[in-house]
Parts: structure tokens; sequence; C-alpha cells
């Protein structure tokens, strides 16, 4: 059985696990709701990609901080954490914190960002 080019070994063994016949008559919503998830994890790498390279910055959002706080990643590779107000986006960001170089590994491994 083909894994249908999924890097994610977990993934992979997971599905293997499942009868292939029987997904291939339910087309099961596990399948398509992993790989919308996929689709959607590698446009938001090419979007982060394309900003840095112009020179903006790329917000990370995070569950772990509060809900008007992000992360704010850099083209010259800091990471802050940053105020801000989602209902009026024209008021000026306050950057909260600038992470040390072990806070912002740390935080480029949590979401899967080189």
């Amino acid at each position: 059985m083909p894994n249908k080019g999924l890097k994610n070994t977990k993934q992979c063994t997971l599905f293997s696990e499942r009868n292939y016949t029987e997904y291939n008559k339910s087309q099961s919503s596990y399948w398509t709701y992993s790989s919308k998830i996929e689709a959607m994890k590698e446009v938001i790498r090419k979007l982060r990609t394309e900003d840095l390279k112009q020179g903006h910055c790329f917000m990370i959002f995070d569950e772990s901080l509060p809900e008007d706080h992000a992360f704010y990643e850099y083209p010259n590779g800091k990471i802050c954490i940053e105020k801000l107000d989602k209902r009026n986006i024209k008021i000026p960001r306050v950057v909260i914190k600038v992470l040390n170089k072990t806070e912002t590994k740390s935080v480029r491994e949590k979401h899967a960002i080189s």
C-alpha cells in the first residue's frame, strides 16, 4: 500500500493499520482531514518563507501565550513576544519580550519551523 507521500511516520503507521479496502470504499474522513492539514501547513511554510525573504515579520500564534499575544519572527532570525489588538490592527504592537537563543530554538522546534 502506498503511503501517499506522507512524511510523518506516525500518520503512515496509523493509516497502514486501517483496513485499506474499507478505506477505499468509505473514503475515510481521517485521510481527507489529514491531507487538508498537511496542505495548509505547506501553504503556511511557503507564506512564512516569502514574508521573511521580503523583509516582513511572520506572526506565530501559540495557545500557551495570552490571547492578545503572539510570537513574531523577523528576517534577522529574532523572535519576540508581542502584544496586539486583534480588533484594531492599526494600533502598533508592543514588544513584551525578545527571546534569547534557547527560547528561540524552543519556539522553532515546537512549531516545526527552521
